[in-house]
């Protein structure tokens, strides 16, 4: 009985996997670094994101019935005119129809915004029980959500240092986080529609923290820092925190991200209130839960 679910989930999967293929064929072409005009899609809103932002890392729009969404990987926020409207777009994420298309100029620049790690997480899990099931084995992590204001959000917390360390089983993730498949699925799907998680086949630069190559760039001094750590502690655990990111222009969350995956470390980079104990118990949390 359990091989013949087990087949079943397989095909679902491997069915959902050449939809979104022909899918992201329609919207981005064979070439994923093409730009591409205005796509609907008849394919639940969320996957059709986390396919395109698997692929390419320009800012969109998704609109459905007159919501609309400004999708920004470039700062890791979403957009929409109030945060009714956001709601809104949240509640119909899980349904098809929505139609994609690159953004231009400032049209996601004004109205209400959010952390896109967060939003897409959360939507994630709200829609985990009408997606499919999330095709972890072909994927891995680019780089940790930001979760540091978000500390209700400790499920995926788990996940993310799972699939940190390499995990590529999703039962298995589910089974040592504690949680039901499908919830973790969702949570799986969250991550990719916020671009947190790419196609195994991208190739990632072996983790050797560096220093005189980085003098330049806005992270320099974090880098001395953990080539420091990694010379004294070899494996040494870290979680990196930025306070005021509201007021700081550089290094900002999503430059320094970049930059640590240019050195294939794959590391907790939160933003967060260090006044705000909650915030503070949940870096704590993710330095956990990357020694457990």
């Amino acid at each position: 009985m359990q091989a013949t679910v087990k087949q079943a989930n397989s095909n679902v999967v491997d069915q959902f996997s050449e939809a979104c293929q022909a899918t992201l064929d329609r919207v981005l072409g064979n070439n994923s670094a093409c730009v591409f005009a205005s796509v609907t899609s008849w394919t639940a809103g969320l996957i059709v994101l986390a396919q395109a932002l698997s692929r390419q890392t320009g800012d969109l729009v998704m609109a459905l019935d007159g919501v609309e969404l400004g999708i920004c990987p470039s700062t890791g926020t979403i957009h929409a005119a109030s945060s009714e409207v956001m709601l809104q777009a949240k509640q119909l994420l899980g349904q098809p129809g929505w139609q994609l298309r690159e953004a231009v100029g400032s049209q996601v620049a004004n109205g209400h915004a959010e952390s896109l790690d967060i939003f897409m997480i959360r939507a994630g899990i709200h829609h985990g029980e009408a997606l499919p099931m999330f095709p972890l084995e072909g994927s891995r992590m680019k780089c940790w959500p930001d979760l540091g204001t978000a500390p209700d959000l400790i499920e995926p917390l788990r996940v993310a240092s799972l699939l940190a360390k390499g995990h590529r089983d999703l039962q298995k993730v589910a089974g040592l986080t504690g949680i039901e498949p499908v919830q973790a699925s969702g949570i799986l799907w969250g991550f990719q529609a916020a671009g947190l998680i790419v196609p195994d086949q991208q190739k990632m630069p072996s983790p050797h923290p560096k220093t005189a190559s980085n003098d330049r760039l806005p992270a320099a001094g974090l880098f001395q820092k953990l080539a420091a750590i990694e010379k004294i502690a070899p494996g040494t655990p870290v979680v990196i925190g930025l306070t005021k990111t509201d007021l700081l222009a550089k290094p900002d969350l999503r430059s320094l991200r970049a930059n640590l995956a240019e050195q294939g470390l794959v590391l907790p980079v939160f933003s967060f209130d260090a006044r705000d104990k909650a915030q503070a118990n949940h870096m704590v949390r993710a330095l956990l839960a990357s020694i457990d």
